[in-house]
């Protein structure tokens, strides 16, 4: 029987104190971009960036109420936060919010978020011009995805302000992978959205014909036509994926790290997780 590895636990929550924001050496806006449309109840903007004429990011830390709206009717969006859980809605389908998923909004959509108002969370957003047109495509990307990647570098060489970093280049990275997020066939971008945000549990392939209104032969020939794997293999893959990200960072014991990416025994999860790395969880968290 399945059931969803929740915990209560939030590892990638490190938010600054705001009593000690004015002792960040680089605690300022850079650039402030206009028309923001971020709309947050309570939170700290840490940093804002303007990386270009067309694009720019924002960094917020501190306590988030609930709900929150990204607008994205000025420009296209990336949304990542860290240490999240709750829900979010993009468009007409709502999502379960996890720590590890990233979601894009075209211009022409609104995100809105429900989450837990206790939790304090670090969100990076990157906006870019409603200039680039994405066919329609993927809204949510895991750790598995190229697009998460790559906008974990972006974050990282922004917070650190190394502006030797090829931002500009990081950013044109992003907005080809998004490109490369179509597929022939709808179904499967609405299929790998569902999984995305279904890491913590072992059984989400088998809600996808319930989820998606059409039969689990239809799924899997779809899925084996466009990415060349099975459901099942596709989202075994991202918990994986996941799970090593929660061991490079995060401290949290590996019988966690297991059940938070939908694995009821160790050993199974040791096995796989070796299988698709050749080596252990405990190496993993060493390198």
């Amino acid at each position: 029987m399945c059931h969803n590895q929740n915990t209560n636990q939030n590892p990638f929550s490190h938010p600054i104190p705001e009593n000690q924001m004015a002792d960040q050496p680089d605690f300022k806006p850079e650039s402030i971009a206009p028309d923001r449309q971020l709309i947050v109840e309570t939170g700290i903007l840490y940093k804002e960036f303007h990386l270009d004429d067309n694009t720019s990011a924002s960094i917020y830390q501190g306590n988030r109420m609930t709900p929150y709206q990204l607008e994205s009717t000025e420009g296209n969006r990336l949304h990542w936060s860290k240490g999240e859980t709750g829900t979010v809605t993009i468009g007409p389908k709502t999502y379960k919010l996890t720590e590890a998923n990233l979601f894009f909004s075209p211009h022409d959509e609104l995100i809105t978020y429900h989450k837990d108002p206790t939790t304090n969370a670090e969100v990076f957003v990157l906006t870019f011009d409603r200039t680039h047109n994405f066919p329609e495509g993927r809204r949510v990307f895991t750790t598995s995805d190229s697009v998460f990647v790559y906008a974990n570098i972006l974050r990282l060489a922004l917070l650190s302000s190394q502006k030797q970093h090829n931002t500009r280049g990081t950013t044109n990275l992003i907005i080809q992978e998004l490109n490369k997020n179509q597929f022939k066939d709808q179904r499967v971008a609405s299929a790998c959205d569902f999984l995305a945000t279904q890491l913590d549990t072992h059984c989400a392939v088998s809600k996808l014909p319930k989820e998606l209104s059409f039969s689990g032969s239809q799924i899997r020939r779809i899925f084996k036509r466009d990415l060349q794997k099975s459901p099942t293999e596709w989202h075994i893959a991202a918990r994986i994926s996941y799970s090593h990200y929660l061991l490079r960072d995060t401290n949290l014991p590996f019988q966690t790290v297991a059940a938070k990416c939908g694995f009821t025994s160790y050993p199974t999860f040791a096995r796989i997780f070796k299988a698709h790395y050749d080596y252990s969880p405990k190496n993993a968290r060493l390198r």
